[in-house]
């Protein structure tokens, strides 16, 4: 992708760096804000707002890639990025009551 943002936005290394600056930082930003709002939606209702935010960031790179826009692009990958680490933290929250019986808890 890096290579890619180069070309078409013509970008010098250290600024199409923001690309994976931008990815792995929302990790670190989004991730006790997730954890909130897994706390507060439960887990099954977390998991549908969670999918339909993944979907809005992924729907931000169709009008990012007609203007073209590279902060268009950054914040689509924002949002994708805090969402895929919300559906992995999601599972790993829910581990915890594997294998106890009865079902699981709704907050």
């Amino acid at each position: 992708m890096i290579p890619h943002f180069q070309h078409v936005f013509n970008l010098k290394l250290a600024v199409s760096m923001l690309v994976q600056t931008a990815f792995f930082s929302s990790y670190f930003v989004f991730s006790i804000p997730s954890a909130k709002v897994i706390d507060w939606l439960g887990y099954q209702k977390a998991m549908v707002v969670g999918l339909l935010t993944m979907g809005t960031g992924a729907f931000l790179f169709v009008p990012a890639a007609k203007v073209p826009s590279f902060g268009l692009f950054l914040t689509a990958l924002i949002v994708l990025a805090a969402e895929l680490l919300s559906c992995r933290l999601r599972p790993i929250r829910m581990s915890r009551f594997w294998g106890q019986p009865g079902p699981l808890p709704v907050g």
